[in-house]
């Protein structure tokens, strides 16, 4: 207990302490912040984002994998029948980019009517998801939407008028039951129309909800890595609106920065740590002698220089969470910022970073002393 009490007695010793709990308490605290904006960023990103997924291949049981996946919807791809007058079809003009001639000028069809392109959820083809719902008829048809422009008529106007959309070439006739606001465009059918067009179908197409932006992009990722087919097609459909509060591109460059920050800092906290335990064991090294002649072993001084360090380490755990804890608490009240007070999965990293280094330390105490 003597020694013990020296120990903490010694200014290195405070310098360690002061040190070692002013970097766990900033990781911590960044730490925190990291997951508060990655909780709202997967919020928002989970209102404003869907992802696709084309191909000829099932990619369903690599999606499924993630937890953070809501739900997998599988869908039909269509493309727009343009000889149907009942949607309008947009003007394109396509030029050559070395010459800036028009190769190709289609005219706008009355700007102000409903369009193919605004139901199009991918850009290339003007592809349609269909997905199946449960509450139409063989031969009715319900448009979703992104309605952010008015039109001349209203929209339910079009209610009861025929909708003709191709399937691998194949012409359906449908009526529209009726028109629906949604973040994302897409039509739904009757699910025992979607099963028998599935029959005939030989694309896989899935609409998947999840809840976390950093999943989504490894999935991105894996699936553009392992599918080399020019018609594989994985996207992440983000619509957002003006009056939205929160902006996903500062979210995303927020929580970059911090996971980022939070990196390097336990980086420096590791290295830190390493050296400082390196300085205790050769500090102890001089007081070992001592020891020897007061009538210790090699094994009780070893035991002495453990119970420093544990006494040490359990000092600064507990101040580290007394003090980052009555930080959240202020931050909380003052700045209205909802950070959690534990964060049980962090703590353990904490523990179990500790234990590594901890038996680190008991190696080089077994080499050395």
């Amino acid at each position: 207990m003597i020694w013990i009490r020296s120990f903490f007695r010694k200014t290195t010793t405070k310098v360690y302490l002061f040190v070692l709990c002013f970097l766990f308490i900033g990781i911590y605290l960044l730490n925190s912040f990291t997951n508060y904006y990655t909780n709202l960023l997967n919020n928002v990103f989970r209102e404003n984002t869907v992802l696709y997924v084309i191909g000829q291949n099932d990619y369903h049981n690599i999606i499924s994998q993630y937890k953070s996946v809501e739900s997998i919807e599988e869908a039909l791809i269509f493309t727009p029948n343009y000889e149907c007058k009942t949607l309008a079809r947009q003007g394109q003009i396509i030029q050559d980019m070395t010459t800036g001639s028009v190769i190709s000028n289609i005219p706008s069809e009355e700007l102000s009517r409903l369009t193919w392109e605004e139901l199009a959820v991918i850009r290339k083809g003007n592809r349609i998801f269909v997905l199946p719902s449960d509450d139409l008829k063989e031969n009715e048809i319900r448009l979703s939407l992104n309605i952010q422009v008015s039109y001349d008529i209203p929209l339910s106007e079009l209610y009861n008028e025929p909708l003709d959309i191709k399937h691998n070439g194949t012409e359906y006739n449908f009526v529209i039951k009726e028109i629906v606001n949604s973040r994302f465009p897409e039509i739904h059918i009757s699910r025992e129309k979607f099963n028998e067009i599935k029959e005939h179908s030989n694309v896989y197409a899935y609409k998947v909800i999840m809840n976390s932006y950093y999943d989504a992009q490894n999935i991105v990722q894996k699936l553009n890595e392992k599918e080399q087919n020019s018609d594989f097609y994985v996207y992440l459909n983000r619509v957002e609106y003006q009056n939205d509060k929160y902006d996903m591109s500062g979210l995303i460059e927020m929580t970059n920065i911090l996971r980022m920050v939070s990196l390097v800092a336990t980086i420096v906290l590791i290295l830190v740590f390493c050296v400082i335990i390196k300085n205790i064991i050769s500090e102890e090294k001089g007081r070992m002698r001592l020891q020897y002649s007061l009538g210790y072993n090699k094994t009780q001084s070893k035991k002495i220089v453990f119970i420093e360090l544990l006494v040490l380490l359990f000092f600064i755990l507990l101040i580290v969470l007394i003090m980052s804890i009555l930080l959240i608490i202020w931050i909380k009240n003052s700045q209205n910022i909802s950070l959690e007070l534990f964060d049980f999965c962090f703590l353990a990293q904490i523990i179990l970073t500790v234990i590594i280094i901890v038996s680190g330390f008991l190696l080089m105490l077994k080499t050395y002393l």
